[in-house]
């Protein structure tokens, strides 16, 4: 199994808040928040660590994956945990 280094979840994380980037650009154009949802669930997942990311919020890991893909959950409220998570403390990293 490959070990995870600093230098690499930083890239992974530059790569996940670039991606979250182009969706709420796309969300500005066509309003569906059921994609942003959808794609936060995708960077969760894609950085391989929804455990790791959840105690970072200190959440369980399921109720987390809820959380961030559930479409009643407010939108504001599944990116900011997400952004949380990724280490983002504020929107300056957007």
């Amino acid at each position: 199994m490959h070990e995870i280094y600093p230098q690499e979840i930083q890239v992974y994380q530059k790569s996940a808040i670039a991606y979250l980037q182009a969706i709420l650009e796309d969300f500005q154009i066509y309003k569906s928040p059921a994609v942003v949802h959808r794609s936060l669930l995708t960077v969760v997942e894609a950085q391989g660590r929804i455990v790791e990311l959840a105690e970072q919020v200190n959440m369980d890991p399921q109720v987390f994956s809820k959380m961030i893909s559930n479409e009643d959950t407010p939108l504001i409220e599944a990116l900011g945990t997400v952004l949380k998570a990724l280490g983002c403390n504020s929107q300056s990293n957007l």
